[in-house]
């Protein structure tokens, strides 16, 4: 609209969205026309990351290095405010329903009994903090990123089955959120159930089905088949990595008297509050992540 470019020089924010690209572009524009040098010098030289990749397969017109610099902004952009938004809602979820912390941190206990402390585990012992998974999953069902995803333009007109005639350059979407939240789709959906894919997950033949990361016909947060995200599963990671610390050495509650902080809807996006308060209190240090080893016995269970 017109009226964007106006309101863009009388808004502070849109100031600072614009400083902080600047900034990017100051630092990857030289790195950019670097590696181009490098390559023309040595055609093996070749990083292999997001950057590296977009310059290989950049056309001529999407080739200049602000452009690409700008493009890698944008990129960056969508993969950390994502992840880090889902993480506030699990933090925020978790001060509004403590009792699924003392669960949460003995699941975690069991699993540096089993594969040794936190910082030497592999991705296989993040896999086995299935409750912690399917606090991520029920968190997402309550907070997603989307009301709406799937979004496309109408290249010509169709109509259902129905009878309903969509015509040609409609633009249209799925309300995933309502498809997941349909009680067809999960029982009780009103209800917040923390643990309630990890129950799932007890169903023979349905341990994979039900992970945060994995996607169904009904499960469209991450999108599904040869459209869904391919950086679910490292965002998984990266947000179990996050909540394990926070779990295991801090101390979580809201304040008194008050309820979890209302999220923010922007047209259909979800974001957590950001003027929200969470009171944090650093655990003994005996109990932190970074003294807690396997011992010769059971994993110890906390007595919080």
């Amino acid at each position: 609209m017109w009226t964007h470019r106006i309101l863009g020089y009388l808004l502070p924010s849109s100031w600072r969205g614009a400083n902080y690209v600047r900034r990017a572009k100051k630092l990857l524009v030289p790195e950019i026309i670097r590696r181009r040098e490098e390559r023309e010098f040595d055609a093996k030289a070749q990083s292999d990351n997001l950057l590296s990749w977009m310059m290989e397969i950049a056309t001529p017109d999407e080739s200049n290095p602000s452009d690409l610099a700008h493009l890698e902004v944008v990129m960056s952009l969508a993969s950390i405010h994502t992840s880090q938004m889902n993480a506030v809602h699990v933090l925020y979820d978790l001060a509004a329903q403590s009792e699924y912390v003392e669960p949460l941190r003995n699941e975690i206990l069991e699993v540096i009994q089993e594969d040794g402390p936190w910082n030497t585990w592999q991705k296989t012992a993040f896999s086995k903090l299935k409750k912690l998974d399917s606090f991520m999953r029920e968190s997402q069902r309550f907070n997603p990123p989307s009301l709406l995803s799937y979004h496309r333009v109408m290249r010509e007109g169709y109509t259902l089955s129905d009878g309903f005639h969509i015509p040609k350059n409609a633009h249209i979407s799925m309300a995933v959120n309502s498809i997941q939240n349909d009680p067809d789709t999960t029982s009780s959906p009103e209800q917040f159930d923390g643990f309630r894919y990890y129950k799932l997950r007890q169903k023979p033949g349905e341990n994979h089905l039900h992970q945060f990361a994995t996607t169904q016909n009904n499960i469209l947060n991450f999108g599904h088949g040869k459209h869904a995200c391919p950086g679910r599963f490292f965002a998984s990671l990266e947000i179990k990595n996050i909540l394990v610390r926070l779990i295991m050495d801090y101390d979580w509650k809201l304040p008194d008297g008050k309820g979890r902080p209302a999220n923010l809807t922007a047209h259909e996006f979800i974001f957590p509050n950001p003027d929200g308060i969470l009171l944090m209190k650093q655990r003994p240090k005996h109990l932190q992540l970074n003294s807690l080893v396997p011992t010769s016995g059971t994993a110890q269970k906390l007595d919080i």
